[in-house]
């Protein structure tokens, strides 16, 4: 299925120019100031998304797991009562999140250079479900992810019904045409 948006940003050569002298060391978000929201100053645009760019390659999905690691091996021993469970990050390599479920360890936020991670937020997990940003906003944060987990992914429930609608009509044109 093709997206209908791109999230390609194409510059001009001047904009390809400066973005190399942006300064993006700095831990300080972009500032929501009067130019931005008229469209921005070209310094204003190319700061936001350059940072945007390295956050994206930077994350990526993982999960916390036990694990039994032979040390003199370096492969899984899980049934070695020997070698202890040691907590290890793995990281996803196809780019998607894991499935969510009531163990937050299972689904994270990796950095993939420190290795660091978070869980994910409310928003992120709405994204995930295919819900509005906000759209469980106004509950505390545990309701939040139980309504959201408990939920139906939107996209999959609209694809479903669209085929039970075809199959449907189909069905009403066969017996149409069958009493005829």
């Amino acid at each position: 299925m093709e997206k209908p948006w791109s999230d390609e940003v194409i510059l001009n050569e001047n904009q390809k120019r400066k973005i190399d002298k942006i300064n993006t060391t700095t831990d300080k978000s972009n500032c929501l100031t009067e130019a931005i929201g008229r469209g921005g100053s070209s310094n204003e645009y190319l700061t936001m998304v350059k940072k945007k760019t390295l956050v994206l390659n930077e994350l990526a999905g993982g999960a916390l797991r036990g694990r039994k690691i032979n040390p003199e091996t370096g492969k899984r021993d899980d049934n070695n009562p020997d070698v202890p469970y040691k907590k290890f990050i793995e990281i996803r390599s196809d780019g998607k999140s894991n499935c969510m479920t009531t163990v937050h360890n299972d689904s994270l936020v990796v950095e993939k250079e420190t290795f660091k991670y978070r869980k994910l937020s409310c928003i992120e997990a709405e994204r995930l479900q295919t819900l509005q940003d906000g759209y469980t906003a106004g509950e505390s944060n545990s309701q939040r992810y139980k309504m959201i987990g408990n939920g139906f992914t939107v996209e999959i429930i609209r694809v479903f019904f669209d085929a039970l609608k075809v199959e449907l009509d189909r069905r009403k044109e066969v017996n149409i045409t069958n009493s005829r």
